[in-house]
């Protein structure tokens, strides 16, 4: 193959006798184990480089969270605020009673934009304020049934001062109509009734829903309302099983129309006018 076989070599050193073709046998061989070693080297060096991409590539998907991982981590994040402010606030002596509760709902909404910002910033996370658009058909149909329910909670409510009036001589002198703005920042409960179910809908429970691998409405409005049960961990039981009940109502509402104004409406009704007709001092 050389031109010598490695004996013949061998045996022309070792007598000492000068062959030509000797040293161009060794040089040939020396180029092709030469030539062997720089392909073998090519060979590894690309095996090498191609198990680093794959690496590469698997811990880049690994990281790369799904948007139902994301929802996942947001609601884990929202109620570990939740748990810490609480925390602060009884180290610190702060009771959440009907006076000051109002001041952990305002902590609620701000930490809930910072961590909407923060997982709309850097994962697949969405604030869908499509809620805010819905067609035209749809928000004709959302205003129709919260007209209704609004119509009939107003009832309900003034039905519950009457028998309150019997009940109770210090709500008898209670005015039967009265906006109290300055009480509670009963001002900005307007626009906290619209923070807030841009949190429920279109926030959770729209992500909660792309989470999902089928379309399952029940799924969705059921989770949000079960979050939001947990959320309101810092106020009276019934406060908590009212928080869930209205997400459910509201829920369904926006499920079937894609509108949030309706519920931004029942939202109001429920926390403001209580207050307003004399129910809550």
């Amino acid at each position: 193959m050389f031109g010598l076989t490695l004996a013949q070599i061998a045996q022309s050193v070792e007598q000492g006798t000068e062959n030509p073709r000797v040293g161009s046998s060794i040089l040939s061989l020396s180029t092709k184990a030469l030539e062997l070693f720089l392909l073998r080297y090519q060979l590894a060096k690309e095996r090498v480089f191609f198990t680093l991409g794959r690496f590469m590539a698997d811990r880049a998907n690994r990281k790369r969270l799904t948007p139902a991982l994301a929802t996942a981590l947001f609601l884990l994040a929202a109620v570990a605020c939740q748990v810490v402010v609480l925390k602060i606030f009884s180290l610190t002596g702060f009771q959440i009673v009907q006076d000051n509760a109002y001041f952990l709902t305002r902590v609620m909404e701000a930490y809930l934009i910072i961590l909407s910002l923060i997982f709309a910033a850097f994962t697949k996370f969405k604030i869908h304020f499509e809620c805010f658009k819905p067609k035209k058909e749809g928000l004709k149909t959302d205003l129709k049934i919260s007209g209704i329910l609004t119509a009939i909670l107003i009832v309900i409510l003034i039905v519950i001062r009457l028998v309150m009036n019997k009940i109770n001589p210090d709500v008898a002198t209670r005015p039967y109509f009265g906006l109290y703005l300055t009480k509670y920042l009963r001002w900005f409960y307007p626009i906290s009734a619209v923070l807030q179910e841009l949190f429920v809908k279109g926030i959770v429970e729209d992500n909660i829903t792309a989470s999902c691998k089928k379309y399952n409405k029940h799924f969705s409005v059921w989770m949000t309302a079960l979050f939001f049960f947990v959320l309101h961990m810092g106020y009276d039981l019934p406060m908590m099983f009212g928080a869930a009940v209205l997400c459910v109502v509201t829920g369904y509402v926006y499920e079937k129309t894609r509108s949030v104004y309706g519920s931004v409406l029942i939202h109001f009704v429920v926390g403001f006018v209580p207050t307003m007709i004399g129910i809550i001092a």
